[in-house]
Parts: C-alpha cells; sequence; structure tokens
C-alpha cells in the first residue's frame, strides 16, 4: 500500500468526513424501509444489537480499507463499502432462510442455512458453544467448535433466560448480569 504523505489533519477533512458519512448512511437510509419490508415478509424481524452490528461492521469494512479496496479521503468516494454492506445484508437473509438444501463440500467453507442454523439452536449438548464463525465454517473446525450434522436440522432455536419484552430493555440486556445488577 502506498501512502501518499497526505496530512491527516488538513483544510478538506470536515469535506472529507461529510462525504464518508453522506455515502455510508443514504444507502442505509434509501434501502432501509424495502430491506425490513423483505425481512418481515419472508423471515423474521432482524433483532441484532446496535453494538454487534456496529463492531461486525467494522470487522468487514476496515479490512477493505486498510488494504486500499476503499478510499473515503482520496479525491473521491469509494463504492466498495456500500457493495460490502449490501452483500452482507443479503448473505445476512440467505443463511437466516428455512432451506433444507445441501451445498456440499462449499458447507465446509462459507457460512449456508444449515451452519447458521445449528448456530441458532438450543437443543443442548453437542449444540452448545459451537458455529461462532459468522462466515467461515472453517474457523470453527480449526477451533474444534463445528457442528453439522448432515442428517438432521435444529427443532428448537433461543435461549433459556428471559428476555425483556421492551426495546430498551433488550438493549440494555447485554449489559446487566443474570441477577440484574449492571456489569
Amino acid at each position: 500500500m502506498r501512502f501518499t504523505g497526505q496530512k491527516i489533519f488538513r483544510k478538506a477533512i470536515v469535506t472529507d468526513v461529510a462525504y464518508y458519512f453522506l455515502n455510508s448512511l443514504i444507502p442505509g437510509f434509501l434501502l432501509g424501509a424495502p430491506v425490513a419490508l423483505l425481512a418481515w415478509l419472508v423471515h423474521h424481524a432482524i433483532r441484532a444489537h446496535a453494538v454487534d452490528m456496529v463492531f461486525t461492521r467494522l470487522c468487514a469494512l476496515v479490512p477493505a480499507y486498510v488494504l486500499g479496496l476503499a478510499a473515503p479521503v482520496r479525491g473521491g468516494a469509494s463504492l466498495v463499502p456500500v457493495w460490502v454492506l449490501l452483500l452482507a445484508m443479503v448473505w445476512g437473509f440467505f443463511i437466516h432462510a428455512y432451506l433444507r438444501w445441501s451445498f456440499g463440500p462449499p458447507e465446509w467453507l462459507i457460512a449456508t442455512p444449515a451452519f447458521h442454523h445449528w448456530h441458532h439452536t438450543n437443543e443442548g449438548q453437542p449444540c452448545v458453544n459451537k458455529n461462532y464463525a459468522a462466515l467461515l465454517p472453517w474457523v470453527d473446525r480449526l477451533f474444534g467448535t463445528l457442528y453439522l450434522p448432515k442428517d438432521k436440522r435444529p427443532a428448537h432455536y433461543g435461549i433459556d433466560q428471559p428476555l425483556p419484552s421492551r426495546f430498551l430493555g433488550q438493549l440494555a440486556r447485554p449489559f446487566v448480569t443474570l441477577s440484574g445488577s449492571t456489569a
């Protein structure tokens, strides 16, 4: 990667940051309603925690910037972040689909509905603490946490602990211990 020697704190930094946020927010704003409607019609509500969403998007976008594939401040906005987020959104719908298809060897390389459904299961041992990798099952295989039986699908999903019924309670839940005191 080649750096141009451009100063970070320069006159145009405010304009560069404004373009970066504008180009990051507008696609999300324009696609938000249609995607939410699609999710509601096809599968289920997307109940991901905001902190998790920020972290996973950073994990997807930071490499693009570090590798020079995206350039928020080099004289023009890059579409790479938009494509990364759109691909992640489409893949998210795909892996949550209730498909009973077998994808053969690719199931060991990249996440499929079967792999991801075992991530969400609540069927006890031997399924507990399995399938952590969001996209790459081979990482779970490497660490001994892969669970992908060929002859069955999960019957039970979720967690055993109660979840607050209200939105703000659900957002606060990861920061509260099971006894109810703050972490």
